[in-house]
């Protein structure tokens, strides 16, 4: 998918964006993890999503975690992707994820 933002004949100010390429080759989940999770929930991790919009769920293997914890809510953004590929997901939908954390 792309995007056109500006026309012939528009300004565009320092910073506005004048084209948007999506890549749906892999999709991505970003979601927010309680950062006691943290000990406990590596890359690689394997879990699931259910998407609203499908009414389906679908294997996913978290990718990365972020690099900071925000203080106030104690939780991390983390990324995950879309273990194979599934013609009827599309970018912008949305779901929950199902994740269970084993206590040590």
């Amino acid at each position: 998918m792309a995007e056109q933002k500006a026309r012939e004949q528009q300004f565009v100010q320092p910073g506005q964006p004048l084209l948007e390429i999506l890549d749906d080759s892999a999709l991505e989940l970003e979601f927010i993890l309680p950062s006691r999770w943290l000990v406990r929930l590596k890359p690689g991790h394997k879990f699931q999503v259910r998407i609203e919009d499908t009414g389906k769920t679908y294997p996913v293997r978290l990718d990365r975690i972020g690099a900071k914890v925000d203080p106030v809510s104690q939780t991390v953004k983390a990324v995950a992707v879309i273990d194979g590929h599934y013609p009827e997901l599309i970018a912008g939908m949305s779901g929950r994820i199902l994740l269970s954390i084993a206590k040590r």
